[in-house]
């Protein structure tokens, strides 16, 4: 635990010498929190627990966890039983000041529909959503679904795969999605997520200049 003390405090004091903050953590692998057995979910809630002491020590606001439900996406028990999990999270996040987010990043949370029932049956300033552009299965309409989720959302993935000539992407409208951004008053960063097979360096820069043409 000291060890891990140290290099959180090393991380914090190297992003802020490099001019950067450190706005939250993306946090996987810590148990399904839409298990149906309360024993499992109980479990995975407590893996979670120690990202609160480590946000406050980076300095972080957030993080997130994923919604879990790989084998269950559309049972509503599942569904339920996720945000019994996220309630209990936010409510260790009053404590400490902390928003904890739920990703679209599949399992129960590919349902748009299902991110917006978790998120308004918590009912917490202390859960929120991460909303990613693409993580959307072929069967929704991608800007349909942020439009549903933006309202929600206290960080952002935007992110692509590719960009035509005109330095537009094929993967999402992002004028129609920024709008809808604009629309909810959403004011924290859009941060970038470029999962395209050319350079990172380059698809990062031309994700922040389409970002930026339709900044509002």
């Amino acid at each position: 635990h000291t060890t891990l003390f140290r290099s959180v405090k090393g991380l914090r004091k190297n992003a802020a010498d490099a001019g950067c903050g450190i706005l939250g953590v993306a946090v996987d692998g810590h148990g399904d929190l839409a298990a149906l057995d309360p024993k499992l979910r109980a479990k995975a809630v407590d893996n979670h627990r120690k990202w609160f002491d480590i946000c406050a020590d980076l300095g972080a606001k957030c993080f997130r966890a994923n919604s879990g439900g790989k084998d269950n996406a559309d049972n509503p028990d599942a569904v339920n039983a996720c945000a019994d999990s996220f309630a209990r999270l936010a409510d260790i996040g009053r404590s400490y000041n902390l928003v904890v987010l739920m990703e679209n990043h599949w399992g129960i949370s590919q349902n748009p529909d299902n991110v917006v029932k978790i998120v308004t049956q918590v009912n917490s300033p202390h859960f929120r959503i991460l909303a990613d552009f693409l993580n959307w299965p072929s069967a929704y309409d991608k800007v349909e679904a942020m439009a549903k989720i933006a309202p929600y959302a206290y960080a952002t993935h935007a992110k692509y795969l590719s960009f035509d000539d005109n330095g537009d992407s094929p993967d999402i409208d992002t004028a129609k999605v920024m709008a809808i951004f604009k629309k909810v008053g959403y004011k924290n960063p859009f941060g970038i997520e470029y999962e395209g097979k050319t350079d990172d360096h380059e698809g990062v820069l031309k994700s922040k200049a389409l970002l930026q043409r339709h900044a509002y």
